[in-house]
């Protein structure tokens, strides 16, 4: 039997929740807050998944799947804290244990290895599908799905439960894949009751946002990059002011733009640092565990760390872009939402009037 992680009551409470809905509707998506403990919740379902006898029409196996390389280390690391899950990787360039009943999988690996022309080229399927952030990247998630489920069928097995999660459960095809929304706490409980960080919201120098120009839910690239072009010393100028000395993580539009702001902070003695999405996968890793344990102080990023990304020590996220999309904005904001004993509050300073 798999020794199952301790669950907070709100998180219990889920649980039984989704079980119900999962045996009516078979495709649910459970929506909580970043910072909520929606991995944590993932990994007691897949454990008690795993200790139930198998059924007829069963293939006794399930899947964690992301759509991000950051995303799947984060995932195995989670079912690797105590209690451990025992569990496989399928991702390009790690070594995969094909054996094990669990696997936690980036979804373009899967799509790559075991989906051609929307046929499934393997037997090897799954009961129980968890799909992480569901909400970023659903038709990769379709495609994978329509092959899987028709190889199932094919090999007279039930279709499976499908459980999506996400903080931000918006997208128009999201209702093509699930039948039902689990709504887990607020976050205005969950900050009341102690289980996530209360914020402060403070507007510093703002770019020339006449400039912005929308294009469907967001501002186009170029126009972000163009109203917030120069600002970089109001920048920092206002984050010595009213946040130094707080482990923090700046969002900009462009690279150019991050990699300038980083150079000026650290020329004011920062201890700053830049990633992207070329960043090697070990040296992103290392900079936000340093982040985490107060080594170093600022991160500038491009778009690397809106989601999925766990540094309870976040003490400040500064907006230095504009974000047209609420999905975006809450994910972003949301990187500050996790407790840390020796951070009171999450600040946020924002240069864009989000």
């Amino acid at each position: 039997m798999i020794e199952l992680p301790n669950l907070r009551a709100y998180q219990d409470a889920l649980v039984q929740e989704v079980r119900k809905e999962l045996a009516e509707h078979r495709s649910v998506i459970v929506c909580m807050p970043p910072g909520a403990g929606k991995t944590r919740t993932a990994k007691y379902i897949l454990g008690r998944y795993l200790n139930r006898p198998k059924s007829e029409g069963e293939s006794g196996k399930a899947a964690f799947m992301v759509h991000r390389r950051g995303l799947v280390e984060n995932a195995s690391d989670s079912c690797n804290e105590d209690p451990r899950l025992p569990h496989g990787i399928i991702m390009s360039g790690h070594d995969t244990a094909p054996g094990c009943d669990i696997q936690v999988a980036s979804i373009d690996t899967k799509n790559s290895w075991y989906v051609s022309k929307g046929s499934y080229k393997n037997d090897f399927t799954y009961d129980l599908l968890i799909l992480d952030e569901v909400h970023s990247h659903v038709p990769k998630f379709r495609t994978f799905l329509d092959a899987h489920n028709a190889k199932r069928a094919e090999l007279g097995l039930k279709p499976p439960f499908i459980l999506g999660l996400s903080a931000t459960p918006q997208h128009k095809e999201l209702n093509k894949v699930f039948n039902k929304i689990v709504m887990g706490p607020s976050p205005s409980w969950l900050i009341d009751n102690g289980f996530l960080s209360p914020f402060r919201y403070f507007q510093g120098k703002q770019g020339n946002l006449g400039l912005l120009k929308k294009r469907g839910d967001d501002c186009t690239g170029d126009s972000i990059a163009l109203a917030m072009e120069g600002l970089a010393g109001d920048l920092v100028s206002d984050w010595k002011k009213l946040a130094e000395g707080r482990a923090t993580v700046g969002f900009f539009p462009r690279r150019s733009q991050a990699y300038e702001a980083m150079e000026l902070l650290r020329a004011n003695g920062i201890d700053a640092h830049y990633v992207d999405g070329d960043t090697d996968d070990e040296e992103r890793q290392s900079m936000f565990k340093r982040l985490n344990a107060g080594d170093i102080q600022y991160i500038c990023n491009v778009g690397v760390i809106e989601r999925g990304t766990d540094i309870p020590r976040i003490g400040c996220v500064q907006l230095c872009t504009a974000i047209g999309s609420v999905v975006r904005y809450r994910q972003m904001v949301g990187r500050g939402s996790r407790v840390h004993p020796d951070v009171p509050d999450c600040l946020v300073l924002d240069h864009a009037a989000n």
